[in-house]
């Protein structure tokens, strides 16, 4: 039999449901099952270090209880649930007669590092049938476990993170402080500022993050969409000042516009907006902190819809963004009448400015997104850019993205560190 890394197309869209030897132990024993919540209170989930092979995918066990409810109790794991949100009944718990507790232990895929979190269903919720609107409320109901993991911010509120063995490498770029912990003691500033009526034509919020002033005079810039979302669910500061201070990126300036209720028509390839990125939101930032010059230090990123609105800024002004960080990239984007278009496609094909530099990054979970971004990872290979894929066991979720973000920086970024820094003070006119 042929093991394979999990990619959507290889585990299965229903995960796996396993047993665990000590939730049997404690049927009927009230006594025990306490004790057993209490252990998963101080130490859950419980993740099976040894690795197990169902029908050729490669796993690992992975326990959650909570306790028993009125309402039913689903987990909801960013992206793996998606797949059969119209039928929960895979990922509910199920009760452990006579100890007021419930379970689950599923085979979840090695290296997995995904946000999740327990749904308390509305009573008139049929889990066997659950529509588009009743999906919404499901999300909107998640909450985080009780379990002493690290949270990650979502537009809904906290999230769990779970991470499994062989997400090593990913995380190798959370060495700095999680969500919520104690930060470094050198901290960086986070500033909120307007743009005003331009070359867009309405006024947009952003932020101008600095990095703290004892590492020394900004050095890179990164321009990062969906500011709102890094800012408020991400904590992009927290990221950063912790990246900075352990010398994984060099001192740096990060712009942050937001997208707001605008979000598809911001992002959505226009040339205004992307004309915008590179002149009249790098000269408002200028007041506020040095913007370096050197567009080969200079890094626009983007996630989903904001990465494939990060390759289109790029494209049009490789003169300022010389590098670009595209993470589970819509690439797909517009639909016109419910047809996909593929729109950048031909943007790539007519390019004929410099060369970009790409840092990409796509979940192995992403479904079709997959597959899309594999296809421009080759086309961009194709016309000459030089670009760098990575591809991590997760779906369309910030719980990679935010490592994925410093790993990028890192590449694109961390070589020029050692050489002459002719360019550093260098700011936008």
């Amino acid at each position: 039999m042929t093991t394979v890394a999990a990619t959507w197309r290889e585990y299965p869209a229903v995960p796996p449901r396993l047993t665990d030897p000590r939730v049997e132990a404690v049927v009927g024993d009230a006594a025990a099952a306490d004790r057993l919540w209490q252990c998963y209170r101080d130490t859950g989930p419980w993740v099976e270090s040894k690795e197990r092979v169902v029908d050729g995918v490669r796993g690992h066990r992975v326990t959650m209880l909570a306790p028993q409810e009125a309402a039913a109790t689903a987990l909801v794991l960013h992206t793996i649930t998606d797949r059969h949100r119209d039928d929960l009944r895979p990922t509910l718990f199920d009760d452990v007669p006579g100890t007021g507790l419930r379970a689950i232990s599923l085979l979840l895929p090695t290296g997995l590092v995904c946000s999740y979190g327990l749904a308390a269903l509305p009573p008139h919720l049929d889990a066997s049938h659950v529509g588009r609107e009743d999906w919404r409320v499901v999300v909107q109901a998640t909450r985080p476990d009780v379990a002493p993991v690290p949270h990650i911010g979502h537009p809904t509120g906290p999230l769990s993170l779970l991470v499994l063995p062989g997400s090593e490498e990913l995380l190798s770029w959370t060495a700095v402080p999680a969500m919520g912990t104690e930060r470094p003691t050198a901290c960086g500033t986070l500033t909120p500022f307007r743009v005003p009526v331009g070359v867009w034509p309405e006024e947009v919020d952003a932020w101008i993050y600095e990095s703290a002033a004892v590492h020394g005079v900004s050095r890179a810039l990164l321009v990062l969409l969906d500011g709102d979302t890094w800012v408020e669910a991400l904590d992009i500061a927290g990221l950063l000042d912790g990246a900075v201070a352990a010398g994984m990126l060099p001192p740096l300036t990060a712009i942050l516009p937001a997208s707001g209720g605008q979000r598809s028509t911001r992002l959505g390839l226009d040339d205004r907006w992307a004309d915008w990125l590179a002149t009249d939101l790098l000269a408002a930032a200028a007041r506020y902190a040095v913007v370096v010059g050197d567009a080969s230090r200079s890094v626009v990123a983007g996630q989903s819809l904001g990465g494939a609105a990060a390759l289109h800024a790029a494209l049009r002004h490789p003169e300022r963004f010389g590098a670009v960080l595209p993470q589970s990239g819509a690439f797909w984007w517009p639909a016109v009448d419910g047809v996909d278009t593929f729109a950048l496609h031909g943007l790539v094909d007519s390019h004929h400015g410099p060369k970009l530099r790409i840092c990409h990054q796509v979940g192995t979970l992403e479904f079709h997104l997959l597959d899309l971004n594999r296809k421009m990872v080759s086309r961009l290979l194709h016309h000459g850019h030089d670009v760098t894929s990575h591809e991590d066991v997760g779906g369309h979720d910030g719980a990679i993205w935010r490592p994925g973000l410093v790993r990028g920086l890192a590449e694109l970024l961390v070589p020029d560190r050692g050489k002459p820094d002719t360019m550093a003070a260098k700011q936008v006119p």
